[in-house]
């Protein structure tokens, strides 16, 4: 089985941001927003996140 990017059913782009707190793992984990959450990716120095909406 190969990669193949005709395949792929989303693709984003999300910015990630430097931070101070180093993180050993990564990590993911939720916070609550207005109308729905945040997914929090964070690993070594940089942290994404996705604000999903339900």
């Amino acid at each position: 089985m190969k990669f193949n990017p005709a395949d792929d059913v989303l693709k984003i782009d999300i910015p990630a941001v430097t931070k101070a707190q180093i993180v050993e793992h990564f990590t993911m984990s939720f916070e609550p927003i207005i109308n729905g959450a945040e997914l929090i990716m964070a690993w070594e120095d940089r942290e994404a996140r996705l604000p999903i909406q339900f």
